[in-house]
């Protein structure tokens, strides 16, 4: 990341009802792991945040009072970002413009875009969880990350995860003995071979309680 230019003085607005409750970003040159469709959500101050559902890497768009629009692995009120563009009326989806792009040596201008929508691309159609996100785990941290539903349970409507982000392939599944499970393989949700698990009947969005792990 590299620390912001000089701001501008604030002249606009952000508009919280701009219709870009999601934002596609792609065309850069040498930040390729910010491709990807982002959720909008709100910073403590009130201005927009976009947090990738499915870049390769931790990443923002986020609108700074400086007149910005940052994307990087900052997020909320951060001056340290690998693009920028200036647009003094805070609106994501009237943005036009030349995106500027942090190439390792110094900032260039390139071709990326934000294409907005009101809702996910079909192939990202919504399920009861859409996503999780894991971590805490003491021992078993390779499973620290972001999980997408990628199918359903062969025999129930569940459906399982794959992580996105992991450094090795990642799944959680519900097993009809009780359980969810966290663990390399999901077989059709007939496997019990884990490394994280929790008893429970409950949907994903609804478990609580503590999960166990191989230690």
């Amino acid at each position: 990341p590299t620390e912001a230019p000089t701001p501008l003085a604030r002249t606009g607005r952000w508009l919280e009802g701009a219709p870009c409750d999601y934002a596609i970003l792609s065309g850069s040159t040498s930040i390729d792991w910010t491709h990807g469709t982002y959720q909008k959500s709100l910073c403590d101050d009130g201005t927009p945040l976009y947090t990738c559902l499915d870049c390769s890497s931790e990443a923002y768009i986020w609108y700074m009072s400086s007149n910005y629009w940052y994307v990087g692995s900052g997020g909320c009120g951060s001056t340290f970002l690998n693009m920028y563009i200036e647009d003094p009326d805070g609106d994501l989806a009237g943005v036009s413009g030349t995106w500027m792009e942090h190439d390792g040596s110094g900032w260039t201008a390139n071709a990326a875009t934000v294409a907005c929508a009101v809702s996910l691309p079909p192939t990202m159609a919504p399920v009861p969880c859409d996503y999780a996100r894991v971590s805490g785990a003491a021992v078993q941290t390779s499973y620290h990350g972001f999980y997408e539903a990628t199918g359903t349970c062969t025999d129930s409507s569940q459906p399982y995860f794959s992580c996105l982000d992991c450094g090795s392939t990642k799944h959680i599944w519900y097993h009809d003995y009780g359980y969810w499970f966290m663990g390399p393989d999901a077989d059709g949700c007939a496997s019990t071979s884990s490394g994280i698990r929790i008893v429970t009947n409950e949907d994903l969005p609804d478990v609580s309680g503590d999960w166990s792990e191989w230690t």
